[in-house]
């Protein structure tokens, strides 16, 4: 199976991201590696050119997105060079793999963020399980509306109620998310125990130097904070290379499966 040593790779970054909230670099690397040789391999055993290009395209593009992302602070670089790793193996062609892997990415990370906010309110056992668990309820009452809206034949009468249960949920999400990242990813970590990438969870002031919130830092960073400051507050991000793993195995499986059906 081609898939399987990237796939056995990102099963062993799952694990390291949940025990550490941090991926060694080589992980990315040989990812990138791996998939430039599959679709070289891939190209010269179909006698196309179409596989290595689709990959080099698939990593442009990750890149352009990544250094969007990077410039709003909205993303943490581990994730994305896990992300570049995927998009050399997956590649991109007119069947728009890199597209499809994308969606799946979100939908399952949605899932993902729900079941791990729950986790981290019990965890704490916080008070705001309960909001919590009304938030699940009305996710599954919004999914039986969707279901009703899809085989009804007077589906545009489950719109309205629909978007009123997202409207609330997404407000109810924001308001959780911010509680979390304020009482439960906020932590104090030794400043010799930084490494490139965390994100600072309240401003550091240095003598004439400012270091704002929510912006990774980098090993220049790191280096003057710690002949200044013995602890700073950082912010501690989902662990979300475990959505690319998830989000992996089922783009596995429907290839496979649109690939019989093409045989029959």
């Amino acid at each position: 199976m081609i898939y399987l040593a990237p796939l056995l790779l990102l099963g062993y970054a799952s694990i390291i991201d949940l025990k550490q909230r941090e991926v060694p670099d080589w992980v990315s690397i040989f990812l990138l590696f791996l998939g430039i040789f599959i679709n070289t391999y891939k190209s010269l055993i179909f006698h196309t050119f179409t596989y290595i290009l689709g990959s080099l395209l698939a990593v442009s593009i990750v890149l352009l997105l990544v250094f969007l992302l990077a410039r709003t602070n909205s993303w943490g670089m581990g994730d994305s060079k896990i992300l570049i790793g995927i998009s050399s193996i997956i590649g991109l062609t007119l069947r728009l793999e890199l597209f499809y892997f994308i969606v799946i990415s979100i939908f399952i990370g949605a899932i993902y963020g729900i079941i791990y906010i729950g986790f981290l309110l019990l965890k704490h056992k916080s008070r705001k399980i309960v909001e919590y668990l009304f938030l699940l309820s009305l996710f599954i009452i919004s999914a039986f509306l969707f279901y009703g809206y899809i085989i009804s034949d007077n589906g545009e009468a489950f719109l309205v109620p629909l978007f009123l249960l997202l409207l609330i949920s997404i407000m109810l999400v924001r308001h959780l998310s911010v509680f979390i990242e304020k009482n439960i990813l906020l932590v104090k970590k030794r400043t010799d125990l930084l490494v490139e990438g965390d994100w600072l969870g309240r401003e550091v002031k240095i003598k004439n130097r400012v270091f704002k919130k929510h912006e990774p830092l980098t090993d220049k960073d790191i280096t003057y904070i710690k002949k200044h400051r013995r602890y700073v507050w950082i912010r501690e991000g989902i662990p979300f290379v475990p959505v690319f793993f998830f989000s992996f195995c089922i783009y596995i499986f429907l290839e496979t499966f649109i690939n019989s059906l093409s045989l029959l």
